[in-house]
């Protein structure tokens, strides 16, 4: 799935770079999105697995079925956590640096004629993806009969994108792309887009002119962008089924009450356009004169809810002799009913654009030229729309060697195509390795999904009672040693207890 995005007009700066960029540093100030394996468990994110190791509250979205276990630590009934964090932004065209610097804050780059040419090549197929998961608040305690029970509030926070050739040079070079063979000068001529045009006149250019204009299905053909931001106030419970023999058996559901702050969703397959958006007021979208007809618009500057919805988890896990781990798991069953600020774009012809393309790689400083009037879409309001939350099938296993010491493998199948799922299988294998008594080594491989193969790597620090933990990881510690195109994350914990 990949993206076209063809833009007018740049406002300084733009809308919804402030929207998405505030929302982040909002989730990070106030508590430190869709999301890697183990999304804000930051615990496992060193682990590359999780299926059969996440416990207690954490085990919500994974597997509840393992909330019926009863811990590694003896005699601590509850666990109680704030700020829990997994972050990270991926990109298989730009460098470690290249993804600090553009999108990280690290440097004031607006991009000349010759690197818009080079960014546009580099990035024609290319995956763009970011993922924010934040716990702010995780509860859970086991009983003797009844089971575990356990609390969650959760932000979920995704973006995805692709672009094809013509998408990547129109997106970069703006009115300059070759789509438009004709540019309209400030003088009032319009001369040849080609080769000969010199530095002089290109410099007085206003807006590119397409004399073939073509449908935006057509130019976006096999292009796609999904984004969704998702609050969650979560549930669950998982017990202890039954014994036989060595085997003990355990089941578990949670469930979801959903708040939806955004989502967009733009593709076109088989010359098929589809289009739709639904943003908080937050983002700060102005949908020009398609806002006065919407029955569903929103007006304010706060990141309110747009949708509500309800999703749900069900697992099922298997132990043998405390050493041998089995699980299986259907989570994010369900959907979102989007009814604020909901538009739908339509297929229209691109004939001109105004924009001297992209000045950097951070695609959320234009972000806004897509949901806004003044890009290249044509929206329209609607009611509402339902959108089917990305739900997965898991599958795991794990063997204990020694205590604290733990390998397994993990298989992650996406099952629909909703905003934020995987666009293939995840495969990974990894696990926790005691090296001190207050601190242990999480690492393993991850692929597939919708990256290139990751190394995750961590480090968990606790009390020998278990009644403090904390930890610190990366989903691929290798873009730490190499400038080759990968992954920066950042993955956190200091707030967790036991009793």
């Amino acid at each position: 799935r990949k993206i076209d995005i063809h833009f007018r007009g740049k406002p300084n700066p733009p809308a919804m770079t402030r929207s998405l960029l505030v929302a982040a540093a909002i989730l990070v100030m106030t508590t430190v999105s869709l999301s890697q394996t183990e999304g804000s468990a930051f615990l496992h994110s060193g682990k590359a697995v999780s299926t059969t190791f996440a416990t207690d509250y954490q085990a919500i979205g994974i597997n509840p079925a393992n909330l019926g276990w009863s811990g590694k630590y003896e005699g601590k009934k509850m666990a109680f956590g704030l700020l829990e964090v997994g972050s990270s932004l991926y990109s298989d065209a730009l460098t470690k640096d290249e993804l600090k610097d553009n999108f990280l804050g690290g440097a004031d780059i607006t991009f000349n004629y010759a690197e818009k040419q080079a960014a546009a090549k580099a990035f024609s197929g290319k995956d763009f993806t970011t993922n924010i998961d934040v716990r702010s608040l995780g509860f859970s305690i086991s009983t003797p009969k009844a089971g575990g029970f356990a609390f969650q509030i959760a932000d979920r926070l995704q973006w995805w994108s692709n672009f094809n050739q013509q998408t990547s040079d129109i997106l970069f070079m703006g009115r300059n792309a070759a789509y438009f063979d004709l540019l309209l000068l400030s003088t009032g001529d319009t001369v040849a887009n080609d080769a000969g045009l010199t530095n002089e006149q290109r410099a007085l250019g206003v807006r590119g002119l397409s004399s073939n204009a073509s449908n935006i299905s057509a130019i976006m053909n096999g292009s796609a962008i999904t984004h969704q931001w998702v609050r969650e106030y979560s549930v669950a419970w998982g017990y202890l089924l039954g014994t036989s023999g060595a085997w003990n058996f355990y089941g578990g559901l949670s469930a979801r009450y959903l708040q939806g702050l955004g989502m967009m969703e733009i593709r076109s397959e088989g010359g098929t356009l589809t289009a739709f958006s639904a943003l908080s007021p937050g983002y700060d979208i102005d949908y020009g004169n398609a806002a006065l007809a919407n029955p569903s618009a929103l007006s304010g500057s706060s990141f309110q809810s747009v949708g509500s919805g309800f999703s749900g988890d069900v697992g099922f896990s298997a132990e043998i002799l405390g050493k041998a781990k089995f699980g299986l798991s259907y989570t994010n069953i369900g959907s979102i009913t989007w009814d604020g600020n909901v538009y739908e774009a339509y297929d229209d012809k691109l004939s001109g654009l105004d924009s001297d393309g992209f000045d950097s790689y951070n695609f959320f400083e234009e972000a806004d030229q897509i949901a806004s009037d003044v890009g290249i879409l044509k929206w329209k309001g609607l009611q509402e729309k339902v959108v089917q939350m990305p739900s997965q099938l898991r599958t795991g296993a794990s063997f204990k060697i020694k205590e604290k010491t733990e390998i397994g493998i993990d298989l992650v199948v996406p099952t629909n195509d909703a905003p934020g799922n995987y666009e293939s299988p995840m495969y990974a294998v990894g696990g926790e390795f005691a090296v001190l008594k207050f601190m242990s080594l999480n690492t393993g491989v991850a692929t597939g999904g919708m990256y290139k193969t990751l190394v995750p790597f961590g480090l968990n620090f606790h009390l020998p009672s278990g009644s403090w933990e904390a930890g610190v990881a990366t989903r691929d510690i290798t873009t730490l040693f190499t400038q080759e195109p990968g992954m920066v994350s950042y993955c956190f914990g200091f707030l967790r207890f036991r009793m």
